[in-house]
């Protein structure tokens, strides 16, 4: 990993972090761990660090998993404190070693590599689905996914989103068509293996079923799927951290605001680590900062090497899905008319720039006359105007020469490989 991009962090800085990951674990050994985690993956340690946390993971996992009692848990958690401490004391010396400086990962590449690591444990694959409905037919549906992915299914309403993530999580059964899935039920199709796997978490919440404070509501969804004694405990309480619940964990169903409704929803299902995670639009009904919090915890809930899984999600919101995905799945009219990267959007030939202006009656072609022989086609709708050019004319060109020209500018965007391009309806002038 030494050849990831990177970025020179002072050491102080890592050793102030590390510091207060120590104050963590005495408050708590696995928000603790966890801070610890998240560092030791964010920067540019020796391999013998890396490779000693995932052993460190493995070993608090046994702990909780192993357990008979709550004694024989105490026991093992000093025992587990003492192997912590060790390690990060190694690792106040690998940074006080380190001339000063020491390198930051970028993430990207980091959840790169490991979806690379991954790539050849697919945990679902589908092939020809149809679902037919009297008005409606959900038709030619293929697509895989591993863990460590996370997919966004984007498409207009009525368009077979949530069809589509129903008859994955094995609600709805395909008219046609086979499903897969090798990392659950390799042997074929075993449902209460497969539904034991696969969490789905809906759009909506009632507070039917919903008793107790939120921490008792944990305990009895893991106690549901068999966790019992020190082994519920502890996978609550890790949720709990994992999810930032701790303020709220006394609280009932009819005190959290709708984004900590969406979270208990969630943390119900991460109680008994699912190998898939399926969610029907959760960001609808979410302020802006709560969909920012969920998309980095389903980002991490992926990286995750201890409880390996992977997601999918439909949303509207096509700036969020964007930043989060690795794959978008794009359905039109019940088909599947894209799967795949963000880069393999658009068109090989042409860059496309999305534009709205103060003035929506400027004359745009004029603006950008300097550049004729270069833009293949304007189009313009309510939502603005839509710039399609070669490939040699960069946003930063574009945007140089309106801004040169005087144009008020509004909002500029490149969409060259943007999911924007699959909801543009515009129409064409001449220019």
């Amino acid at each position: 990993m030494a050849d990831k991009k990177s970025k020179n962090v002072r050491s102080d800085e890592i050793l102030s972090e590390l510091d207060e990951i120590v104050r963590k674990l005495d408050q708590s050994i696995f928000d603790g761990f966890d801070a610890l985690y998240q560092l030791v993956m964010s920067y540019d340690f020796p391999s013998s660090c890396f490779e000693g946390l995932i052993l460190l993971k493995t070993d608090l996992n046994d702990c909780v998993k192993d357990s008979t009692n709550m004694r024989h848990f105490e026991e093992k958690m000093v025992s587990m404190r003492m192997q912590i401490d060790a390690f990060i004391e190694e690792l106040f010396k690998v940074v006080e070693e380190s001339d000063s400086q020491i390198a930051e990962l970028d993430n990207k590449e980091l959840r790169d590599y490991f979806v690379e690591k991954r790539q050849t444990e697919t945990v679902f694959w589908c092939e020809d689905i149809f679902k037919d409905y009297p008005k409606f037919s959900l038709k030619n549906i293929s697509f895989s996914i591993s863990y460590g992915q996370v997919y966004g299914v984007i498409g207009r309403n009525a368009n077979g989103k949530t069809t589509l993530l129903k008859i994955v999580a094995g609600i709805l059964r395909p008219t046609s068509g086979s499903l897969h899935y090798p990392m659950i039920s390799p042997s074929g199709l075993h449902w209460q293996d497969i539904k034991n796997q696969i969490a789905f978490v809906k759009q909506e919440h009632s507070d039917a079923g919903w008793i107790g404070s939120l921490k008792q509501m944990l305990h009895f969804a893991a106690a549901e799927r068999g966790i019992y004694g020190i082994e519920n405990i502890n996978r609550v309480e890790y949720t709990i951290a994992r999810l930032g619940l701790h303020k709220y964990q006394r609280a009932s169903w009819r005190e959290l605001s709708t984004g900590f409704k969406l979270r208990l929803a969630i943390a119900r299902q991460l109680v008994w680590k699912p190998k898939l995670l399926i969610l029907d639009e959760p960001l609808a009904n979410l302020d802006l900062e709560s969909q920012q919090n969920l998309l980095f915890d389903l980002r991490a809930m992926a990286d995750s090497i201890s409880d390996p899984m992977c997601i999918i999600f439909s949303s509207q919101n096509l700036d969020e899905i964007e930043s989060v995905s690795d794959k978008i799945i794009f359905l039109d009219d019940g088909a599947m008319k894209f799967c795949g990267e963000l880069h393999e959007i658009g068109d090989t030939s042409s860059n496309f720039f999305m534009l709205n202006l103060h003035d929506p009656n400027w004359n745009i072609m004029s603006a950008l006359w300097p550049l004729r022989s270069d833009i293949i086609e304007i189009s313009r709708n309510n939502d603005g105007i839509l710039i399609k050019t070669s490939k040699s004319v960069t946003g930063k060109k574009v945007l140089s020469l309106l801004l040169t020209q005087n144009v008020n500018i509004k909002l500029f965007r490149d969409v060259s490989n943007s999911p924007r391009l699959f909801f543009t309806d515009f129409l064409s002038e001449n220019i």
